[in-house]
């Protein structure tokens, strides 16, 4: 029986479950801080709804140097 390849939402989604469940099990509280984090980075990431560029940083615009002669 082949495996069906995962979507990379289906992966994240994973991978945030096994991160609740080490986060349940540390006694740390600077660990547990630590998975929030993380889940919290890996459901941002699984949005799509959000824009990481400003229109002129995704054409480039940004890094370019005014000519001064």
């Amino acid at each position: 029986m082949a495996r069906r390849r995962k979507t990379m939402s289906e992966y994240i989604d994973i991978r945030i479950d096994q991160l609740k469940e080490d986060q349940e099990k540390a006694s740390n509280p600077d660990d547990r801080a630590w998975y929030n984090r993380l889940i919290q980075e890996l459901s941002w990431a699984k949005n799509q709804n959000h824009n990481c560029y400003m229109e002129s940083d995704a054409r480039g615009k940004w890094f370019k140097q005014p000519q001064t002669d």
